[in-house]
């Protein structure tokens, strides 16, 4: 076993910086070579910010170039800020997905994008220019800190395999292409296979993550990445942080002994277990909706003080973030499905995604108060008949719902009823 408090962690540490390093880099690199060639499906994404196709088309090298020219900083001197602004900038892109009618899949599977410059920035202290000081190359984590970026990259390959796993149980057309093209007689099978895998993956390196099973998952994610039937080695470029990141954490699981970081995890076990046998035999059962019938959106519950230790907390911050999204596209008379609509390829498809945000303020173990503001983002695809041939055309919907302001308080004594209490609300 390593020393954890003299050099052993050098070697590691130093390794996962440049891995990281690389891996962001060429996350934009790829990123920014689809702006400049002016993928088109970008459009959708502009769209969010209610921005036209002709504007779309050209703003798309402006944004291209400027991915380009951070990737390219990233590997010749890599400041502070341009890693965290890398950070932010890649969630924002990839928040768009879902934000445009994408499944929320879309979204958690790039958690390497934005999640390898994150681990960057954590494995490596400020300096004395803060933002402006560059990252340095030589890092040398103690170990609270090491166990931090351990435990960050457990939870982004987590995300990245379950985003991944999600969006093939979904039957992902683009996935399905790829399956096609690689000889698979029944893609959506084999799609479903293959998530059921990553999902499992997932799990394993979240509760336990065993080096030998992110070894594996290295080369299963660049072998691939490389399947992809339009624009192959770009596709394979912009996703190095995802395999950036499972590389960095295999280096990082090499610095200590697994048995020094990994928590007891005997509860979330259970909770798992009871999930998937929960999953298994709902999974028995076929059930019907009709999806174009208007649904009610999410929307978040007061937890105001209702973490442990509240009682003797006077004041802090509490954040609340629920996320939805559904799509539909199956008709039905009745109760007749009409699957001819999806044959003919003229069914209309509904997207929705909202995202609920509260922020709490508790004041005191008593009262609380709460900002709520609802987002929402909506896609509607549809066809229409013209000289006798069918074309379709897509609308988009974009804004904030109705903002809440509320104050709370419990009606009986937290001190004296830990166990039990009622809360009451007043809000605009």
């Amino acid at each position: 076993m390593n020393d954890l408090k003299g050099a052993g962690l050098n070697g590691p540490a130093q390794k996962i910086y440049y891995t990281l390093r690389i891996a962001s880099a060429m996350c934009f690199l790829g990123h920014g070579v689809f702006g400049v060639i002016c993928k088109p499906i970008w459009c959708n994404y502009f769209g969010v910010f209610g921005i036209g196709h002709d504007l779309a088309f050209r703003l798309m090298p402006v944004v291209g170039a400027m991915d380009i020219l951070m990737g390219i900083s990233l590997l010749i001197y890599p400041l502070r800020a341009v890693a965290g602004w890398l950070v932010c900038w890649g969630f924002v892109t990839a928040t768009l997905r879902p934000l445009s009618g994408e499944p929320f899949g879309e979204l958690i599977e790039r958690a390497g994008n934005f999640g390898a410059p994150l681990v960057l920035l954590l494995l490596s202290p400020s300096g004395p220019k803060g933002w402006m000081s560059r990252i340095d190359p030589v890092p040398r984590p103690n170990a609270p800190n090491y166990k931090r970026v351990i435990l960050c990259l457990r939870i982004i390959v987590f995300l990245l395999l379950l985003g991944h796993g999600w969006l093939n149980l979904n039957e992902k057309k683009a996935l399905l292409e790829q399956y096609a093209s690689l000889g698979f007689d029944n893609p959506a099978t084999t799609a479903h296979f293959i998530g059921v895998f990553e999902i499992a993956a997932a799990f394993t390196i979240l509760l336990r993550p065993l080096r030998w099973l992110v070894g594996a998952l290295f080369i299963w994610k660049m072998t691939t990445e490389l399947f992809y039937p339009h624009w192959a080695a770009f596709e394979w470029i912009e996703r190095g942080g995802s395999y950036g990141s499972i590389l960095a954490l295999w280096f990082a699981l090499g610095g200590l002994d697994i048995k020094i970081f990994t928590t007891k995890t005997t509860v979330m076990k259970k909770a798992f277990f009871i999930l998937v046998c929960l999953a298994g035999i709902a999974g028995l059962n076929r059930a019907s909706a009709q999806g174009c019938v208007a649904i009610r959106s999410n929307g978040g519950f007061c937890t105001a003080g209702d973490e442990a230790g509240h009682v003797d907390t006077s004041a802090q911050w509490q954040l609340s973030l629920n996320n939805r999204y559904y799509k539909s596209f199956r008709h039905y008379v009745g109760a007749t499905y009409q699957k001819q609509r999806q044959v003919l390829g003229n069914e209309v498809i509904n997207n929705a995604y909202t995202m609920d945000l509260a922020i709490y303020r508790i004041l005191n173990p008593r009262w609380s108060i709460m900002l709520d503001v609802p987002v929402s983002a909506n896609a509607r695809s549809q066809t229409y008949k013209q000289n006798g041939i069918y074309n379709r055309f897509s609308t988009h919907a974009f804004g904030a719902g109705d903002i809440r302001f509320a104050v709370y308080r419990w009606l009986l004594d937290p001190v004296k009823m830990p166990k039990g209490n009622v809360q009451m609300g007043l809000g605009l």
